[in-house]
């Protein structure tokens, strides 16, 4: 039979239908989702503060562990290591990273950011 199958485009269509409907009430709130219990305390902390617009929170024990984490890594497999100074912004976040990986080497971008960081880090930087 090659005519229209009315019956087959009307089951077609309400099965879009509610699949549709499906995903809308599936779709997260627009407040956000929840969050785990590590950063429903971090916003907390944020809130109290008074802070009420974007930034930066650096947790350093988190940041000393995964620094330990890549270095135990780096050294086992007796990889030469290089910070990417575009990822740390800061030069006191840069030289806390460079110092917990035991490196002086950076990775830079420009020559704007190499002009920058060097008199920061004196010595060989990559």
């Amino acid at each position: 039979m090659t005519g229209f199958d009315r019956r087959a485009l009307l089951l077609s269509g309400g099965a879009l239908a509610l699949g549709t409907l499906g995903l809308l009430a599936a779709r997260p709130d627009e407040r956000g989702g929840m969050h785990d219990t590590y950063f429903a305390g971090l916003s907390a902390a944020l809130t109290r503060a008074g802070l009420m617009r974007p930034v930066l929170v650096i947790d350093r024990a988190r940041l000393s562990a995964n620094i330990a984490a890549i270095r135990a890594s780096v050294d086992a497999a007796r990889l030469p290591l290089r910070v990417v100074a575009k990822s740390l912004p800061s030069p006191d976040l840069l030289g806390a990273v460079m110092d917990g990986m035991g490196s002086q080497r950076l990775m830079v971008f420009s020559a704007e950011m190499l002009r920058q960081l060097a008199p920061l880090h004196p010595g060989p930087i990559i």
